[in-house]
Formats: structure tokens, sequence, C-alpha cells
């Protein structure tokens, strides 16, 4: 991330000289157990580090140490254009072999081959599937990436394509930061963004990415990592063998490029109309700290720990400010701080309110306890924690490594090393940084206006100067350090209801299944209650649990809908009814127990989890939940009046929506394809808030939550499954079912018949967003579910290969597909294609011809297979044994979609068994033209 200048380099050797008597001296932090790192003859360097997490797969980066700033004035943009050309053939794998080889093996552009080229850098990844193809995969992968370094082809025709292809992704590029070209400064980085402009996109020649290519792209300024199911030492030889023969080439200087910033102050102001505050922010770019030894790594934690102080300093004096400090580019980091007010005036006295403060930490530092509290709790916050880490965590650290030499502490031993330096820090030391930050304002200042309060309230360069000074000279009132009383942990004694254990009901289990190839377990009780059980190998010894049942908001009558809509959070703010929402959290905080409930149009639920060992207490707590909540009448008035008070008045939120054309635009749709139930259109009135009632609410509640029927409970976690199993049915078998309670009908959604047409505003003049929205009705169940994803995944490659690689008229246009199964049985494809606006007829006319091929022509048995073969890597990469969140949600969208867990444990046969015909025939009754609705940003056709 950054160097060390002179004066940190002398803080950094401050700090070894410091070191309590006895320790060791400075060292280098240790890369993580079991790394092996390595430099070819041609110097090219390579680290491998094996990693089970996850056990399926391997992590590959190339890293390039080059980017945009190396281009000259001829390059621009053409780091990025060769990161583009890279997978538009090589030597060994032309055209588009390169990307279809990957995909091959279930691999998908975009998620696991990807690249990103930034200032300094230039970075090629692959996330490989190893468990169907064994390591045979890892030769022809190395030949691939090695490619990259001497074999990219340039063909003249795929050039030009590209060319087209970035001009298009160009269009639709925004930094996200209305305050951007404030922080980037005034030097070589803003004359050198990474994508270029459109200008030097359309000129930069051939030639001159070849003399890019050729001068950049050698061994000495590549990495490659690999990470995951590797034996290190044998890919180390592969490597070798693989790399060895490239020329060493003769190397350029990477140059050194510091951000530089204007002397003096720097304003930018940005007018803000939607919020209600103004904003101004203080930044002060200053050189940042690689951690890379003991002594380095401690003052990076320091630096850490003086802003924490500062902010706890500020927020003891009742002063609210916003403060941070985070590498931002280059060597830099950005010290930013800042206040929120109405209007200028107000922004002036806290911001010197602020300054003053600083003022006084610099005059008088830290007080004893003050300080001692702040160390004692950020050395215990200090931990080398890398259980757990996934192969793609360690790669993003490797890169830091690799391109500034920052180290993540892996070594419990390294850490004990740096916490012992940072243990003994003084006021003075952190006095002396906070100076040096301040200093460094002196010469650079950058400020971020968001003025929300008009024309009137703008600031000059010169004001914000006498506020600088006018603020770091005003004297503060005298500080005194308040420490907190350290209380004891009382025993919090466990109430008989959360307590209490029942008789044996195991004869109440009507029927059990097994499904092995998933690992589940399914039982039915007497009482309707439908158990769902996946046992997983995660560290922590926790039982998560999910309890879903039918029945929603979107269930209520029209008239039921304005007086039961919020009963379930208006219920939830009353605890237990044997527990007040005050006992109660105090139990569940000290036992590690956590809850909530919510619900849904169509679907009710609870989630919770808690210690193994809590696995009686959890059940006794959603029990009476859902059987016996509390009623605080007291808070229910105070929100219900608050409520009152608000109604017709607009909110941020409605002021946003009505100006955000994609929210409108995305209202739009939901109101299209029935993602709002028809009752939601039902007018709230005032007399509506008067008329609610906590009683009629809460019987509301019990009568869907207390209904074991329609309701199925998930249980995942680190846990013997034999032994809950019996806790759990000891529980619920309790609950009663009877003919009077509700039985929600499944009634699928009504889908538009006609077609529609809107158009909406954009932003850029030039470019016309098209949205085209097919939607419908289907049979619920997994194979069907399957059928509409590979429809929407030959819809993403159709668009890719004909718009943009064919035609070279969009860079990114996009085919999702949002579906639900119950109780609605409807579906709805969505196309996005981004184009300039004379490029909109045409594109129109070849997504005609698309779905008109894909109705009356096979795809191919390669496509499908591909297809196929990313589903079960993707499906095998997010359910791994060790995964209790993503087995909760992918049980929980089986169950209110539909499929059944049967046909999710035989997944491979129900995929293989859709063929090229169905998927035909798919495209002739779910993508059907006549009832398309076209909602588009630009221009009106």
């Amino acid at each position: 991330m950054y160097k060390i200048t002179k004066q940190l380099f002398l803080l950094v050797l401050l700090a070894a000289f410091c070191l309590p008597a006895g320790a060791n001296k400075d060292s280098k932090i240790n890369l993580p157990r079991g790394t092996v790192e390595g430099y070819l003859d041609n110097g090219l360097h390579y680290i491998i580090m094996p990693n089970a997490l996850p056990r399926h797969g391997i992590e590959m980066r190339l890293v390039m140490k080059v980017g945009s700033l190396q281009e000259n004035d001829q390059q621009k943009g053409g780091a990025h254009f060769l990161e583009h050309m890279s997978f538009s053939g090589t030597k060994h794998f032309p055209q588009n072999a390169w990307v279809d080889y990957f995909e091959r093996l279930g691999m998908k552009y975009g998620r696991d081959i990807n690249a990103f080229t930034g200032f300094d850098r230039t970075i090629y990844w692959l996330s490989l599937p190893v468990a169907d193809f064994g390591t045979q995969v890892m030769d022809s992968t190395l030949l691939a990436v090695r490619d990259i370094l001497d074999g990219v082809s340039f063909e003249p025709q795929l050039v030009e394509q590209e060319r087209g292809v970035i001009k298009e992704e160009l269009r639709g590029y925004s930094t996200g930061d209305d305050f951007y070209n404030l922080k980037i400064g005034d030097g070589r980085y803003i004359l050198r963004m990474p994508l270029g402009t459109e200008q030097d996109i359309e000129t930069i020649s051939r030639n001159q990415l070849l003399n890019y290519y050729h001068q950049w792209y050698l061994p000495q300024n590549a990495c490659l990592v690999v990470v995951g199911n590797v034996d290190a030492q044998d890919m180390q030889k592969r490597i070798q063998a693989t790399f060895s023969p490239i020329a060493k080439g003769q190397p350029t200087p990477l140059g050194k490029y510091p951000l530089t910033y204007k002397k003096g102050i720097t304003l930018h102001e940005v007018k803000d109309t939607v919020g209600t505050s103004s904003k101004l922010e203080f930044i002060i770019p200053h050189e940042g700290v690689v951690g890379n030894t003991i002594a380095s790594t401690a003052l990076k934690e320091q630096y850490r720990l003086l802003i924490s102080a500062i902010s706890k300093r500020l927020e003891a004096r009742g002063i609210r400010c916003d403060i941070s400090d985070a590498w931002y580019l280059a060597t830099q980091n950005h010290f930013s701080f800042s206040v929120e007010g109405k209007g200028k005036q107000e922004l002036k006295e806290k911001m010197t309110q602020v300054l003053g403060a600083f003022a006084d930490i610099t005059k008088k530092g830290f007080g004893k306890e003050e300080l001692a509290d702040y160390v004692t709790e950020k050395v215990n916050r200090m931990k080398a924690d890398t259980v757990g880490f996934q192969s793609g965590k360690w790669c993003d650290d490797f890169v830091d490594y690799i391109i500034s030499g920052d180290r993540y502490v892996a070594w419990d031993e390294d850490m004990e090393k740096v916490k012992l330096l940072v243990s003994n820090t003084s006021s003075s030391q952190l006095q002396k940084l906070f100076k040096t930050i301040l200093n460094e304002g002196k010469q650079s200042l950058l400020v971020a206006y968001q003025n929300n309060a008009g024309k009137t309230e703008s600031f000059t360069e010169s004001e914000l100067q006498q506020l600088c000074l006018q603020g770091l000279k005003t004297r503060m009132p005298a500080y005194t350090y308040q420490r907190k009383e350290v209380e004891e942990k009382q025993h919090v004694d466990m109430p008989a209801c959360l307590s209490a254990t029942h008789p044996d009901a195991s004869a109440s289990i009507v029927s059990k299944r097994k499904y092995e190839d998933i690992g589940v377990s399914e039982y039915q009780l007497a009482n309707g209650l439908r158990l769902v059980m996946r046992p997983t190998t995660n560290k922590d010894s926790t039982i998560y649990i999910a309890m879903h049942g039918r029945g929603g908001v979107g269930d209520l009558s029209k008239q039921e809908y304005p007086l039961l809509k919020d009963a379930v959070s208006y219920v939830d703010m009353g605890g237990l009814a044997h527990l007040n929402t005050d006992q109660l959290n105090e139990v569940m905080q000290a036992e590690g127990l956590s809850m909530s409930v919510g619900i849904t149009d169509y679907w009710h639920q609870v989630l919770a989890s808690a210690p193994t060992d809590k696995a009686q207490e959890l059940m006794n707590l959603v029990y009476e939940k859902i059987t016996d909540p509390g009623k605080s009448y007291e808070d229910f008035k105070e929100v219900r009046d608050a409520e009152i008070e608000r109604f017709g008045k607009e909110t941020l939120l409605e002021r946003l929506l009505k100006r955000d054309i994609n929210r409108m635009l995305s209202r739009r749709v939901d109101s299209l394809v029935c993602n709002m139930p028809a009752n939601s259109g039902v007018k709230i009135q005032k007399e509506d808030l008067n008329k609610l009632n906590l009683d009629s609410m809460t019987n509301y509640y019990t009568s869907l939550f207390a209904n074991p029927q329609q309701t199925t409970l998930i249980v995942t976690g680190n846990i013997d499954e034999e032994q809950v199993l019996g806790t759990i049915v000891n529980t619920f078998a309790r609950l009663k079912a009877s003919a009077s309670m509700n039985r929600f009908e499944d009634k699928p959604s009504n889908m538009p018949k006609s077609p529609y047409k809107e158009a909406f505003e954009n932003d850029v003049e030039t470019q016309t967003v098209l949205n085209y929205i097919y939607s419908g009705n289907y049979n619920p169940g997994l194979r069907q579910s399957l059928m509409l994803k590979l429809m929407r995944d030959v819809m993403q490659n159709r668009l890719l290969s004909i718009l943009r690689e064919k035609m070279n008229i969009v860079y990114s246009p996009y085919a999702d597909l949002y579906y639900a199964g119950v109780p609605q049985a409807k579906y709805n494809f969505w196309l996005e294609i981004a184009l300039k606006n004379e490029n909109r007829d045409k594109a129109i006319q070849a997504l005609d011809g698309i779905i008109k091929e894909l109705q009356t022509s096979r795809i191919s048995e390669g496509e499908l297979n591909k297809l196929k073969m990313s589903f079960l890597v993707t499906k095998r990469k997010s359910l791994s044994d060790d995964a209790p969140a993503e087995w909760r949600n992918i049980l929980t969208t089986l169950l209110q979609n539909g499929e059944s867990l049967e046909d999710f444990d035989n997944y491979s046969n129900c995929l293989k068994s859709i063929t090229t015909e169905d998927i035909r025939k798919g495209f002739e009754e779910y993508v059907r033209p006549e009832r398309v609705a076209l909602l588009y940003k630009g221009n009106p056709f």
C-alpha cells in the first residue's frame, strides 16, 4: 500500500529502539505458515500456499506490478485495453479459446474468470474447481496464465472489436464519488485514469499496445499466487517448468509516482438538494506506513490507536464528528474529519470545536488512566486469527504484500511482539504522530463541502483558512477523563420458561427420511410441523434455526391490511409474556442467544442462534416467542403516536424515490410483475392509525407463528443431530394444530398478458438503456427452476457473443432471473442493455432475432453441458460442510419455491435430464414477445 518516508522511518527506528528489555531485535513479519515463496531465474516471483477453505477449489492470481501509471502519452488507456486483449486470444488459446477452456470446467466469466487494472497494478484471477478434474487441469491452467505474459495475440480484428467494447464500458462508468477529482490530486494520477477516455481508446494504436506489452509485461514485473487445495512442492515444480522458458527481458524502472496536491486549501463544493443537512469534510493527505516488520506494524497499530483515542475524546466532550485515517492511493493515507449542520454558521461552530480539541490533544496529550484504558482495549482486540480464512482472502492479502510490501500478521508469535510494542505506547508518541498529520495539513488541506443550504451558504478558501487558524487557537475547557466503571459480570438466573425441559415426544415423529447426497434429514411431526436438519462442521459450536411458515401481509384482506400490516413489529417490542424486554435482552446477552422475527408478503419467519450447549434454552425462547409474546402497551402507544405525528410528512426516502430514476424504474417493474401484493395499494389513512390495537395485532401474530401447519423448522450448525433432535421434538410437539387455524391457499399471481412500454429520463444524453422484462407463471419445482436459470444464462451468452463480441455495440449487457414459487408461481427475466443512441435500433433488432432463433433452434449440446457444469461447480462452492448460513439459506429457498429435498438430493440427475429441446420449448413458452415490457432510459421512440 505505501512506502515509509524518512520521517516515518525515524519513527519506526524509534519504536524499534524502544523495545522493552529482553525483546527481540526488529524482524520481518512472517508469511503464513506453509507458504512457499520463490523467484525463477528470469525474475518471476511466485507464492504458493496450501489452504483447506474452500476444500473444492484453488485461487490463482497473476499480479502484474504495472498499470496506467506506466503508460506514455500515446498509450493512455492502454493498460486496461491490454487486460481486455489478454482474454481475446493467445498463442495456445486463440480467439475465445482462453475463456472457453475455463468455462468448460464449470467456471463463469466475471465470477471465476476476471481481471482488474489500476494505477499501479493489473491483476488476473481464476477460481478453479478441482473436485471434478483433480490436478490435471493445472498444467493447462498454468499455460493459459503464462500466455498472458508472453503470448497475447493482438489480432487486428480483435483489437478493433475490444476498442468498441471499451468505449461502451466508459459510457457507463462512474467513480461513484462526487469528490474524486479533489482526492486524486493534481499529479500523474489525474492524467492516467486506468480506463482512459473515449478519445484515448479511439486513438491508441495496435502498435502502442504492443509496445506497452513488450516493455512492461516481463517476468520481473509479475508474481503468480496460488492458494488452495494444492501440494506446494508439486505446484512449485509445475510453475518452474511452465514459466522458466520465458525470456528475462530488459526491465524498465517502474518509476515512483506519489500523489501530489496543490499547496494550501483546495475546496470542492457539491450542491445537495435531497438531504436534510450540509456536510463539511477536511482531508489531510499524509504518508502512510507499510506494516512489514514488527516495529512498522506496531507503528501502524499506534496510528489506529491514535484515531480511536481522538474519536473517544471528541465523544466525551460532546463533539459530534466522523473521523478516520485510511490508505487512499500510492503512499498516501487520508486523515479525514467531518461535521454536519443546517447551514454555514453551524458548520463553522462545530468545526471550530473539533480543531480546538485537536490542538488541545497535541499540547496536553492523553491522561495516564485514559491512555491506559485505550491501550488495553486496543491490545485486547489484536489477534492473529486466521482460522476460517478463505483462499480468496489470502490472495487479497498477498496482493498487498506484492504491490506494497504490507504483510498480514498470521503468526501468534509475531502478534505478541507487536502487542508488546503497542502496550508500551506513551502519550508523547501519540502526540508526535498527531502533530505529524496536522503539520501535513498546513501544507495541503482538501475540503469537501456538500451544500444543502443554497448559494448564500457557500464557503471560500480564505474563509476556510481563517476557520482553521481560529479553530486551532481555540482554548478548550480543561478535560477530565471519567473512567468507566468495569462492572463485574453478573450471574443471570435462567428464567424457568427458558430453562424448562419437556417430556419425551419422540412418538410424535410420524415420518423421517435421510437424503444422503446432501446430508439432510427430514422429520414430520404429528401436529404438521416439518423439521429439516443439516449438521455442519464450522469451527464454532453454534446452532442456527430458521422457522418459516406460510402466511404474510399479502394474505390479508384489504380491510385487514391497514390494521395488521405492522403487527409483527409492534408485538416484537413486548418481549415474552413471562419476561419483559429488558430482562429478556439481559438473559440473551449473557447466554449468547439471538433471535429475530419477521414477516414478508407471503411468509413469516423466526431466525435464531445459540451455543450448541444452549439448544434447549434456544428452543424454549422461540416457542415462548411464537406462542406467548409479551405486550408492551406503553411502547406501542409511543410508537403509534409518533406514526400519527409523522403522518403525511414526506420522508427522505420518498424524496429520493421521486428523483432517483433507477428506483422509479424498479418500482414500475415491481408493479408489472406482481412483486407487490394487491393489498399494498390500499392507501393508509390517519384514522387507520388511530384504530391500531395491540391485542388484535397479538392475536393475528399468534395465529400465524403458533400454527404448526404449513411451517418448517430448519436447523443447521455444528450439532449432534440425535441429541438436538430430541430437544426440538420435545419442545415443538407441544404446538397444537386445529381445524380452525388458517390454512393459506397458494394462488398464482395474475401476470401481465399484454405488452407494455414506458420511457424514463437518462442522465447520459448520448445513451439509451433498454430494460426488457419477460414474465409469466410456471409450475414450481427444482427441474423447472433449473431450466429457467439455464435459459437466463443462454440469453446472457447470446447478448455477449452477438451484441458485444460480434456487433461491438455494448460493454456489459446483463440477463437476470427472478422467480417466486410459493404461492405466486411466477418468474421474470430482466435483460438490461446500455448503448449509444445510434445503436439502439440495431440492438432491438438483434434481440428480436436472438429470441426467435432460441425459440426455433436448439442450442448446442456443448453449450448446454458447459452451463450445467457451472451449476454443479457453483453448488459445490456455495454448500460446503462448514457453511451453516449458506445451508440455512438454500434450504429456505427450496422451501419457499416449492422445490423438494428429494430433487435437490438428486440435483445432478435433475440437471442432466434437461435437454436442448427442453430449452427450446422453454423459450417458446416463457419468453413471449407479445407480452414483453420494455422500460428504457433515454430519448422517447
